[in-house]
């Protein structure tokens, strides 16, 4: 998978940490999105970053769902920066789902653990 331009990857990292981990999507993802769009999370792997590892272990995490215009609680779940998510979609061939979400990339999103499968990465 070809990485996001180097300058945009340099400040992710600043700002969220180096990716950590990839949360492979096995179920389709609940949500406000046509189910068609949904539906092509499946088998995408996500890049997790450093400062969203572990995130609810202290509170359950309240998120506002853009599409649906409601707040939902989520005491299990795996963020990913939007600028990644909507890339991975693109680099993944489901180039529907990456035009639906472009404009969400400055958004973070957020995904249920059991929606997933969370891999830490191979150290070299």
């Amino acid at each position: 998978m070809a990485g996001l331009p180097q300058n945009i990857e340099t400040a992710l990292t600043e700002v969220y940490g180096p990716v950590e981990a990839a949360f492979i999507i096995t179920q389709i993802p609940k949500g406000g999105a046509p189910e068609d769009i949904k539906e092509q999370w499946v088998g995408v792997s996500l890049p997790v970053r450093a400062a969203h590892l572990g995130q609810t272990a202290l509170a359950p995490t309240r998120n506002f769902d853009y599409l649906t215009q409601q707040i939902t609680e989520n005491d299990d779940s795996v963020a990913i920066t939007g600028i990644d998510a909507v890339h991975a979609l693109a680099e993944a061939g489901k180039e529907s789902a990456a035009r639906f979400w472009d404009s969400m990339q400055l958004a973070k999103f957020v995904f249920r653990a059991h929606e997933g499968t969370l891999q830490p990465l191979q150290s070299d």
